[in-house]
């Protein structure tokens, strides 16, 4: 019986590497550049990322900013939370930088940045929080006590971190409130619009 031929494997190999290494490199020049991205869904996983990212670089340096930049749909109100959380306990700035989309809980937390910048052509988008679980009656009950805590933590953070009027913060409630850069910035969700 022939022996098969190894070369492919070593191609793949060596391919797999030079990826593996890339992406390390890629990681590395960011995060040498304090730059910190949230490109994806709020899940535990990133905000465990982002939040390890935080820490890190704030251990290096606390002196100077670190940029978080925002592409998201958002997610998860509690891991967003935890973001907001750890960007507001350490010391360096966080300096939070929307480029296309930030919405739902990610809009919450670019409200957050000590300075936050947004590109012209991006949006912001808020909407009442989503939740929702197959329980016992009893437990959907307390959950839905929580739910609206939560709720109700949201509308006061963006009273205190933005200048939404309450029509708009009604619309939140009732839909969605989908805001260009200019609007963002004369409603104060952001400091400088590029």
């Amino acid at each position: 019986m022939p022996r098969k031929k190894t070369k492919p494997k070593r191609k793949r190999r060596k391919k797999q590497n030079q990826s593996f290494l890339q992406a390390n490199l890629d990681n590395l020049v960011l995060l040498n550049g304090r730059q910190i991205f949230l490109y994806e869904p709020i899940t535990h996983s990133t905000s465990s990322r982002v939040c390890k990212q935080l820490i890190t670089l704030d251990s290096v340096s606390s002196q100077q900013p670190i940029i978080l930049n925002i592409n998201s749909g958002g997610g998860s109100v509690t891991d967003g939370f935890a973001i907001i959380d750890i960007m507001r306990t350490i010391k360096s700035p966080v300096v939070t930088f929307i480029s296309g989309m930030a919405a739902s809980m990610a809009g919450i937390i670019a409200c957050t940045g000590y300075k936050r910048i947004m590109t012209a052509n991006s949006f912001w988008m808020g909407h009442e929080m989503t939740c929702g679980d197959y329980d016992y009656l009893s437990k959907i009950k307390d959950r839905s006590k929580f739910y609206d805590q939560i709720w109700q933590r949201l509308v006061e953070y963006l009273k205190k971190y933005t200048k939404l009027s309450i029509k708009d913060l009604n619309s939140l409630q009732h839909g969605e409130l989908w805001l260009g850069a200019d609007k963002c910035k004369d409603k104060g969700i952001v400091d400088l619009v590029i």
